[in-house]
């Protein structure tokens, strides 16, 4: 399901402990991702990974603490997603409502498959211990940042009122997202996450300073 993730094989005595350990993360954020969370434990990572035990135990030895890693390797390609790889700021309506398009056709090339990578693994771990909580608050507060950013961009250009509230308006968007994706992922249909996604972004466009024509 995952095309990104480097060719599995075992790491020859000059592989850095850096490339081993991202390896193995790529590795069980692809197995997680197909097969969920519960489904994935460490030894299925391990030979899939081609590492030793020993590699595992130095760099995960616990389950949690490779979930957590992976937590973080996916909070890193929802950030690359948003932003196309730092190439695109979300700071014109334009640039909005095409990271929405993104969004949608998304959904559908996964053909529903999951939502939200970050919101997926939320709702997998369901009441997780602190620290990985902390891990995933850590992803989606990176997301928001980078959508509060683009709005307060727009804001100091004069394309948003000065009293737009953009911390809330950011939140609403990522929240739109969650919810929508989820709707599209049970009923298999683009719309719900069309329609959130456009819904607060026609709301965020009524603090245009110069309203845009409907």
């Amino acid at each position: 399901m995952n095309t990104n993730l480097p060719e599995v094989g075992a790491f020859d005595a000059a592989t850095s402990s850096r490339a081993v350990r991202a390896h193995i993360v790529a590795v069980a954020a692809g197995l997680m991702f197909d097969r969920g969370v519960a489904r994935v434990g460490l030894d299925r990572v391990r030979r899939a990974a081609g590492a030793s035990e020993a590699e595992m135990v130095e760099h995960f030895p616990t389950k949690r603490a490779l979930v957590r890693a992976v937590i973080a390797w996916q909070s890193d390609r929802v950030i690359e997603f948003n932003t196309q790889a730092g190439t695109v700021a979300l700071d014109s309506f334009e640039a909005l409502r095409a990271w929405a398009d993104r969004h949608v056709d998304m959904q559908r090339a996964l053909d529903f498959v999951i939502g939200c990578r970050l919101g997926g693994l939320a709702g997998q771990l369901g009441v997780c211990d602190t620290e990985t909580r902390a891990e995933l608050a850590s992803g989606f507060d990176r997301w928001w940042s980078v959508v509060r950013s683009g709005l307060a961009a727009m804001q100091s250009r004069g394309v948003l009122v000065p009293d737009a509230p953009v911390e809330s308006l950011a939140t609403a968007l990522i929240a739109a997202h969650q919810g929508g994706a989820l709707l599209a992922q049970v009923k298999r249909d683009v719309a719900p996450l069309h329609h959130a996604l456009h819904g607060v972004l026609d709301f965020i466009e009524s603090f245009a300073a110069e309203p845009t024509a409907p």
